[in-house]
């Protein structure tokens, strides 16, 4: 949030450019994470 008003004034900031990266990144972390998960229940198991 603190990222996006720096790139866009209040005005700015509740649509577009910053909800659709910050969408992104929170769509690759979920990826990146569960993968991760699957990689340590294959070590384990």
């Amino acid at each position: 949030q603190d990222l996006c008003l720096a790139v866009n004034p209040p005005p700015f900031d509740k649509g577009g450019k910053c909800d659709s990266a910050k969408q992104g990144i929170v769509r690759f972390w979920k990826g990146w994470t569960e993968r991760k998960i699957l990689k340590l229940i294959e070590v384990l198991s």
